[in-house]
């Protein structure tokens, strides 16, 4: 008889044989819900660390700290992700054919005596300015940060200023955290690429959605932020009048309320 280890090292196998058949014959779809549900994840992890860091942890079970999750949230959330999936994965077939057009031309002919370990630095390198500096650019300032501004209950005329403000403390913010999973993310075949970084965006996620999701059902919203950089400005629901905190220390905060139109 088959021991319970063998049974679930082939039970292992044979879900990682069909998620590979399903990324090479649905590899939009099948990165769109991988995306999805990962980025779930990510909100859901936000929301739990976020209920017990404001409940005495030592009498809160976690049973009760994952029903206090809120699942319109969570869908809202997980549907930012399904599309989201499908960007990066068009983004992972397009750097391709990029790095591609690199290779035929003078940079690689330049360094044509490189060992394979040195063409595969070279290669890495080129992918990771592309995301950094083409890329990133693009996704976070055409969707990610009105994504974020719409989810935050703030009208679409707050959206230029939003990216204005945001942008480049975004860019930072991504160079910092995803410099060193990318080197893997980009030495693994394409087709995994999307479902490899969203097990590393499960973190990221768990970061940029501690956005006040509930945002405008309160008088006067405002929220504490774990970055600056990755949050849109929050506004009160009476008048649209944006109402932010910033972080200035780990013990002071500044809050204000100033009409910007």
């Amino acid at each position: 008889m088959r021991s319970s280890s063998d049974l679930q090292m082939s039970v292992l196998g044979g879900a990682c044989r069909a998620y590979n058949l399903a990324l090479r014959t649905y590899p939009l779809l099948t990165n769109s819900l991988t995306s999805s549900l990962l980025c779930g994840c990510g909100d859901i992890l936000a929301q739990v660390k976020g209920y017990r860091s404001r409940q005495d942890t030592g009498r809160i079970s976690w049973r009760k700290s994952f029903k206090s999750v809120d699942k319109m949230r969570l869908l809202r959330f997980a549907a930012k992700g399904l599309i989201g999936g499908l960007i990066w994965a068009m983004w992972y077939d397009a750097s391709e054919l990029i790095l591609q057009h690199f290779e035929r031309g003078y940079l690689f002919a330049t360094f044509a005596n490189l060992s394979t370990a040195g063409r595969t630095v070279l290669r890495t390198s080129i992918l990771l300015l592309l995301e950094q500096f083409l890329c990133c650019p693009i996704i976070f300032g055409l969707w990610d940060l009105p994504i974020a501004t719409v989810l935050n209950g703030a009208p679409l005329r707050r959206i230029p200023f939003e990216i204005r403000t945001k942008l480049g403390d975004m860019l930072v913010e991504n160079a910092k955290l995803w410099t060193v999973a990318n080197v893997i993310v980009y030495n693994v075949p394409v087709h995994f690429r999307t479902g490899l970084s969203s097990v590393f965006d499960i973190w990221w996620e768990s970061i940029v959605s501690e956005f006040a999701a509930d945002c405008g059902k309160d008088e006067d919203c405002s929220i504490e932020l774990v970055d600056q950089s990755l949050m849109p400005v929050q506004y009160s629901a009476s008048d649209n009048t944006p109402a932010a905190v910033f972080i200035i220390s780990n013990s002071t905060d500044v809050s204000y309320s100033d009409d910007l139109n």
